[in-house]
């Protein structure tokens, strides 16, 4: 059951994400002399230069319209400052035109960036969607007598953006599969229907550009979980997995410096300060997190090691640049993530409950500061 609190929150969260859609998609009806109307599909198509039909498509989300036309249809409706009758067009057509992003109380399985969420409010103000934001305990998931299909109409929901990342209970997956709920699964891996950041593609690259500028003692440095611990999210084996490959590839030996538990904080540093002294030091690393990063550079800096001699390059949200100088890093594509989540859902939604779409890998932009990474000294 959810406690009072919870609903209030819950009912202030969809309040302020409804709010904040009515803003964004009349934003230029202040200057439109027919704002006192109320426009008509007619009007918009007439403006849109398309079929009255063709508008009914692009504002359900159905039938085989192209990508920009649809999106010429939405901005041209939001232009004029149409907004469809909400509880008819559900009648009608038993749509909500509403997606729901479902977060776990639980912070560890529910990480979610001020990027992310840039990214699925954008997809679904392109898409003329409302955003349903909202936490949900495991006990009302999961519960025998809880019906989901219910609970998208109880959250006025055509589909779920599920951000579930780490720990996801198992049955979760196994009743969203039975269900054949719309639902796209963001920032973990599971064999359809689902979105994340290509972590081992772009732990390669990072090898790569090492590789180019002639290092080849390479390690990779994971302090977030020890050896002996099973990493929490899937990041944990592909980021050292696409580096480990590229190493392999070759011809070099992979090197994964790492605890047996994970530690952080004052630890980790001392950590760092002890395999930086030994004669076998690497001559280039790239960390897990941001957390390794620093830990490293300050520990190099009082040992003496220049950072423009010894690369570091950081997987983050953002780039590293509160270690005193910024770092070459991969920053996680979140926003990318999100928006590809909301199109997925509404292909999903589009052509039905049989539709199965394959994992998607979001790309990483580069490295970010990769100019800071100089050439090996002889």
């Amino acid at each position: 059951m959810v406690d009072r609190c919870d609903c209030r929150c819950r009912g202030l969260t969809r309040v302020v994400m409804r709010l904040w859609y009515y803003v964004i998609s009349n934003r230029e009806r202040n200057d439109n002399p027919m704002k006192a109307k109320r426009i008509t599909l007619k009007e918009v198509a007439q403006k849109a230069g398309v079929s009255v039909p063709a508008v009914v498509q692009a504002m359900n989300g159905t039938g085989r319209l192209k990508e920009a036309t649809r999106r010429h249809i939405i901005r041209t409706a939001q232009q004029l400052g149409y907004r469809p009758h909400a509880a008819a067009h559900a009648m009608r057509t038993g749509r909500y035109n509403a997606v729901a992003l479902i977060h776990s109380r639980f912070r560890v399985r529910s990480l979610y960036s001020p990027a992310l969420q840039q990214g699925i409010l954008r997809a679904c103000c392109e898409n003329g969607l409302t955003l349903v934001v909202g936490q949900c305990s495991d006990d009302e998931l999961l519960a025998e007598d809880h019906d989901l299909p219910e609970f998208l109409r109880k959250w006025v929901a055509d589909g779920l953006l599920l951000n579930y990342n780490a720990q996801i209970p198992e049955k979760l997956i196994e009743r969203v599969a039975h269900w054949r709920l719309p639902a796209v699964w963001i920032n973990s891996k599971h064999a359809t229907d689902c979105v994340y950041p290509d972590d081992f593609g772009a732990a390669a690259m990072a090898t790569e550009q090492l590789l180019a500028k002639g290092y080849r003692h390479i390690a990779f440095v994971c302090y977030v979980h020890g050896s002996r611990e099973v990493p929490l999210h899937y990041s944990g084996k592909d980021r050292f997995a696409g580096y480990a490959d590229t190493m392999t590839k070759a011809g070099l030996t992979p090197r994964h410096i790492q605890p047996q538990l994970g530690m952080r904080g004052r630890a980790a540093g001392v950590f760092s300060a002890e395999w930086l002294r030994r004669e076998d030091r690497p001559e280039a690393v790239i960390t897990y997190s941001a957390m390794e990063a620093r830990c490293i550079v300050h520990a190099a800096m009082e040992a003496g090691i220049s950072p423009n001699s010894f690369p570091v390059i950081a997987f983050h949200h953002a780039v590293v640049d509160d270690a005193g100088y910024e770092l070459p890093t991969l920053i996680v594509p979140n926003e990318a993530m999100g928006e590809r989540a909301v199109q997925l859902l509404q292909k999903k939604l589009a052509e039905g409950p049989d539709c199965s779409l394959p994992p998607t890998p979001i790309p990483y932009n580069g490295i970010a500061n990769s100019h800071l990474i100089g050439a090996k000294q002889a």
